[in-house]
This record gives structure tokens, sequence and C-alpha cells, in this order.
């Protein structure tokens, strides 16, 4: 694990903790965990799931609600609160927004998944790509999509096809790619993790430079997919 780490941090993960420690950084990031854990178990995610329309209803929530927090103890004391350490290392670099993202590969009518697509890759972008005023139009229930914004100034759009299983467009990630180009040496590439050990019901793109994603192939094995540089590491195996 702290190998891993160390090349992770090599390749350019998680900048905004560069004066930590591996060890340290494992902790902070822990820290961060812990906090989103906890968040599920408060009150006001408690009351989410409840309309409340009188001081009536909130009194009798609140009472429910030390109901279950004393069950949780009970069995758990305050453990409950504490998830268990992360240690794969797919999870672990989805824990840096501005370099890696998940993608769900499911595109259905009305949910802006595109949209969402796009935030992602802006807040991972490094600051060289940064849409804004962002929409998603159907023609139809089966397309085709076309995906607006403005970029750069400019009003730009991105022509989608609608695929039967719902799968997305993989052309948004090469138009972004070609976007990116123009300003940076990264690119966002769909990484496989160690013999396509990551490829599940989730893609997991990072963005990275030539160099850095040939540490990662090199010293990790990690295994990427993009038709343009196939490359495979020191052997061409």
């Amino acid at each position: 694990m702290t190998k891993d780490i160390s090349i992770i941090r090599q390749a350019g993960f998680f900048k905004k903790y560069e004066t930590l420690t591996d060890v340290q950084l494992l902790d902070a990031l822990y820290d961060v965990q812990k906090e989103a854990y906890a968040k599920q178990f408060s009150k006001e995610e408690f009351y989410k799931k409840f309309r409340i329309q009188t001081d009536t209803d909130r009194q009798l929530l609140d009472t429910l609600y030390e109901q279950q927090k004393a069950e949780y103890q009970k069995y758990s004391g305050d453990a409950y609160l504490l998830p268990k350490r992360m240690t794969d290392i797919c999870t672990i670099i989805e824990q840096d927004s501005e370099k890696c993202l998940r993608v769900d590969p499911d595109v259905i009518i009305d949910c802006n998944a595109y949209v969402l697509l796009l935030q992602d890759f802006s807040k991972a972008s490094n600051g060289h790509f940064l849409p804004s005023d962002m929409e998603e139009i159907w023609s139809s229930e089966e397309g085709p999509i076309t995906v607006r914004f403005i970029l750069n100034g400019q009003t730009t759009a991105i022509e989608l096809e609608y695929s039967d299983d719902d799968y997305f467009d993989e052309s948004i990630i090469r138009w972004v790619n070609e976007k990116m180009k123009k300003v940076s040496d990264d690119q966002f590439y769909y990484c496989l993790g160690p013999n396509d050990e990551w490829v599940g019901t989730g893609l997991t793109y990072i963005r990275v430079t030539e160099d850095e994603r040939k540490l990662l192939i090199d010293e990790l094995g990690w295994m990427f997919y993009n038709e343009d540089k196939p490359y495979l590491g020191p052997t061409g195996l």
C-alpha cells in the first residue's frame, strides 16, 4: 500500500496534500471519509426522509431519531459512526476529484447525465476545461441528444447518439480531450486497473500526462484504454 501511495503521488494525485507524508495523507483521507460517513446518521439526514409540517411532527421525529441513535449505540457504541478504512487503491484515488472521476455509463432522458458528466470532467480538468450554463436537450426518448454550454466565452454544442442499452456516447470524452490538448499535456484516460480489476458497472477516468500514465503502467501495472495511444509498458506486453 505504501508503495502504491508513493507512486500515485508521483503521478500527480492529491496535490493539495503535497506537504503531508504518505501516512499523514491516508490519515487525512480517513478524516474526510469519517465526516462523510457520519453525515448519513445525522439528524438533518434523518429529517430528509419525512415531510415536516408542524412542531408536533418535529418533536415526534426528534424522539424517533434519539431512539434510533440509542439502538445503534447499544450494539456498537460510537463506533457505528466510524467507517472501515479504505485499503483499495481504486477507492482511494477516487477521493481526488480534481484528478479522477467515476463515470456512470447509463444515460436516460431527463436525468441530465451528460451535464453531470461535464461538471465532473470540469472539476477534474485542473482548470483547463470550464464549461458553464450547460443544458441537455433530447429530441426524443431515443435521441439524438444535444449538450449545449458556454466554453471560453462561446456557445458550444455537442451532438450525441443514443444507444439502445442506454450506454453513454464515448465521443464526448474524445471531444473533451481535444479541447484539453489545446491548453495542456493532460488527457483523460479510462483506467482498467491492474489486470482489468476495475472493470465493472462504473468507469474510472483519470487525468494524466503521458509520463504519468507510463509511470502507473510500469510501476503499478495499471491498464488503460485509449485507441490513440495503446502504450502497454516497457516490454510491449
